[in-house]
């Protein structure tokens, strides 16, 4: 199982399947469960994220979130609910050695998506656009294929791999497996890097590919 969800997430995922996953990545890479069941983690360094939380805090948007072991806080001015963390809160645990996994920033309309980008590209990090409105932030080369590597440890079973996505969060994977799904409503881009186009998201795309593998 490859995504860019949080750990709580895929959890709500793996507890309706009959068999637990093989491996996950998940995070979008920034977190790994090898099939040989070891755990990987690959966080932003504290400097990097410190300069990411400092200029995204005088920036406006609709919300911004920080994952930390898996675990998604939103990052506000002023502590008012549960699983919210001030941006003070924040730099002290970076400074007490904990790490982020991934930043990500719900931007208030779509034009913002590429602002956020630009605003971090002199980083020595991963920016991606996951949905609309949507930014995400990893660590420099992390990205669900660089995941999916680490997770199978075997570079040559790519090849085997079938993919599907829809945003550019998924491209990277999308143009580095064996075979590759559009979704029939997913960016030119990915539609371009993909090997076969599928059915939308409200035509049960998994279900029509892997009707089309079996065939």
């Amino acid at each position: 199982m490859t995504s860019g969800r949080a750990l709580s997430g895929l959890a709500n995922v793996t507890a309706m399947l009959q068999s637990p996953p093989d491996f996950i990545v998940a995070l979008n890479g920034a977190y790994i469960q090898t099939i040989d069941h070891q755990i990987v983690q690959q966080e932003l360094p504290a400097a990097v994220s410190y300069e990411i939380l400092l200029r995204l805090q005088e920036q406006h948007y609709d919300f911004l979130t920080a994952t930390i072991s898996g675990d998604s806080w939103r990052v506000v001015s002023v502590s008012r609910q549960h699983h919210e963390l001030t941006f003070s809160a924040l730099f002290t645990k970076l400074a007490t050695g904990q790490l982020i996994d991934k930043v990500s920033i719900k931007t208030l309309k779509a034009n913002d998506d590429e602002y956020f980008k630009l605003l971090l590209s002199d980083l020595t990090v991963e920016v991606t656009i996951s949905d609309v409105c949507y930014v995400e932030v990893t660590r420099q080369g992390v990205t669900k294929l660089s995941g999916l590597k680490i997770a199978l440890n075997d570079p040559k079973t790519l090849d085997n791999v079938v993919a599907v996505g829809d945003y550019l969060n998924d491209l990277a994977i999308i143009k580095g497996v064996g075979r590759s799904y559009a979704v029939a409503n997913a960016l030119p881009e990915v539609q371009k890097g993909a090997t076969c186009v599928t059915v939308d998201h409200n035509h049960q795309p998994l279900q029509a590919i892997i009707d089309e593998l079996l065939n």
